[in-house]
């Protein structure tokens, strides 16, 4: 286990070193004295007596200068840009697709239109030598 220094406990904690000095001298926390002088505190020891403390993240990271607002809102000019031309490509697909539907249905009704005729004309050829060999018969 990791052992602390006051002010890396109080860090982690979140409380400040006067109350984990207090804990320690209270007998509340128990604390090993090294000889520098520092407290070294035991991690299981320290969060047993005090919770872990878990700063959330903050919606807007701080913005210490000028410059860097300045590159923030250049990135989020650039984000909005791409997720503008992002949703253009959709739509462009979506098109796309729509359009390649509406030419394999009309390829389709083509070709059953084509075999059709082809069948129609096949009928007709073997009507036609129907005649012609009745007529060949009885030459009337």
């Amino acid at each position: 286990m990791p052992k602390f220094t006051l002010s890396q406990a109080a860090t982690e904690t979140g409380k400040s070193k006067s109350v984990i000095h207090n804990a320690i001298k209270n007998g509340m926390l128990s604390a090993h004295r090294c000889e520098n002088g520092r407290f070294e505190i035991d991690a299981s020891e320290l969060f047993r007596v005090f919770e872990k403390n878990v700063q959330e993240p903050t919606e807007e990271p701080i913005i210490r200068t000028e410059s860097e607002r300045l590159e923030r809102l250049l990135y989020e000019q650039k984000i909005d840009s791409l997720a503008q031309q992002l949703e253009r490509e959709k739509q462009f697909n979506r098109e796309l697709l729509l359009r390649l539907d509406s030419e394999a249905e009309e390829r389709r009704k083509l070709t059953l239109l084509l075999t059709h005729q082809q069948e129609r004309s096949e009928k007709s050829d073997i009507i036609e030598k129907k005649n012609q060999l009745w007529k060949n018969i009885f030459k009337k």
